[in-house]
């Protein structure tokens, strides 16, 4: 909003050329464009109508003398002689990361991978100006440009490797549920059928046990009588 309401601007007879000026700045390119919307609010007992308005813009404008030719959004298509558009800017050379390409008979700088300017190792060379001036291409490896195409290599690899991976471990989650499962089962399979057969040899080892105990005390009641007749006898 560039001016809020002003309950205070009342006036009897009106305001004829009144100025005021407001400011507003923006968090945003300012560039294309705008669409100016006015309404004419006030109170219910003072609602004068609006005849006329007039906008003057005050700030600064910059037009680069090297640029040829601009498109609506402020953006530099052509450059003059001998430099390239990059983005808004001309320049001599294109920096890191971008190679020289004759696009549409425009010099433009853009970004690697340039199918002309690649090595057999993906770096991504940049051509002199002066190689161009001699009709020869002199290529020289930037910084960082193997970097930057081993990045764009693995950003083309790890959609699949990342889906790769994610269904390995899906299929691992899966087949140790599975192992986890059957190895439970075993085990109490196991368990039932082993107890049956506990109690079937500890109930054999108990009535052998009670057996051998009456006919311990029998045999030593026995010998105990046969000691009292030797006894008696003698």
């Amino acid at each position: 909003m560039l001016l809020g309401p002003r309950p205070n601007d009342i006036q009897s007879g009106g305001f004829d050329n009144w100025p005021f000026m407001t400011t507003h700045s923006w968090d945003e390119n300012p560039k294309g464009e705008w669409t100016l919307e006015i309404k004419n609010t006030g109170f219910a007992k003072n609602r004068g109508p609006l005849k006329r308005f007039s906008l003057v813009f005050f700030g600064t404008s910059y037009r680069d003398p090297e640029c040829k030719l601009y498109d609506t959004n402020g953006t530099c298509l052509e450059c003059n002689k001998n430099l390239h558009a990059h983005f808004d800017t001309c320049v001599e050379t294109c920096p890191t990361g971008f190679c020289e390409v004759l696009k549409d008979g425009v010099r433009v700088c853009t970004a690697c991978p340039c199918p002309a300017t690649n090595d057999d190792h993906g770096g991504c060379f940049h051509r002199s100006q002066k190689g161009l001036a001699n009709g020869k291409q002199q290529h020289a490896l930037q910084p960082g440009d193997g970097e930057q195409r081993y990045g764009v290599l693995r950003n083309k690899l790890n959609p699949s490797t990342r889906y790769l991976s994610t269904a390995a471990l899906v299929t691992l989650a899966i087949l140790g549920c599975v192992i986890i499962t059957l190895l439970i089962t075993g085990m109490l399979l196991l368990i039932e059928w082993w107890q049956p057969s506990i109690r079937k040899e500890y109930r054999q080892v108990s009535a052998i046990t009670d057996d051998c105990g009456c006919c311990a005390c029998e045999d030593s009641e026995t010998e105990n009588n046969r000691g009292r007749d030797l006894q008696m006898e003698a």
